[in-house]
This record gives structure tokens, C-alpha cells and sequence, in this order.
């Protein structure tokens, strides 16, 4: 029950950094509480995983766990693709 609350509270959190035009303030916190709720999630999934006794039939069963707590690490590779899909769009450069 406790997992359910921390995922509810992330959707607004979520949704105020996407889709408000925040105050420069609020932005950081707001960062620093999803990044709070993820290590939650990411104790309550590695938990989980060092109790099991298959740790792979473990991580195969709960893909979608073990993506979830993987994903959000890869948000910093995401902008150099952006970058290089930003330069191919104007075109070559002179």
C-alpha cells in the first residue's frame, strides 16, 4: 500500500514538470522529489530481488520493474539524440 501512495504521488510531480511553466524554484524541488520516490522504488525492487531465490527468474518475472528503475538513469543519454536529430533537421552545415 505505502508503493501505491509514493506512485500517485509521482504522477502530478511528473505532470507539473512536463506540462506547467514552473517557477525557477519549484523545478529542482520538484526534480529532487522525483528522484526521492525513484530510490524508494528502487530499494523497495532491490529488496525484493536479493530476497528472491532465483535473482534471474526473479528479474524476468518483474521486466517491468527492473526497466522502470533503469530507465529514468538513462535520461541523460537522450540528448545527444536529440541534439543530432536537432542538427539533421536545419540540414548540413555550411
Amino acid at each position: 500500500m505505502p508503493l501505491l501512495v509514493w506512485s500517485l504521488l509521482l504522477i502530478p510531480i511528473l505532470l507539473l514538470q512536463s506540462l506547467v511553466d514552473l517557477p525557477p524554484g519549484a523545478k529542482p524541488s520538484l526534480a529532487a522529489a522525483d528522484w526521492a520516490i525513484w530510490v524508494v522504488f528502487a530499494a523497495e525492487c532491490m529488496t525484493r530481488l536479493s530476497l528472491a531465490l532465483d535473482h534471474r527468474r526473479y528479474a524476468r518475472e518483474h521486466l517491468l520493474d527492473v526497466a522502470l528503475l533503469v530507465l529514468p538513469m538513462l535520461r541523460p543519454l537522450r540528448a545527444p539524440r536529440v541534439l543530432r536529430l536537432l542538427r539533421c533537421r536545419r540540414g548540413p552545415v555550411p
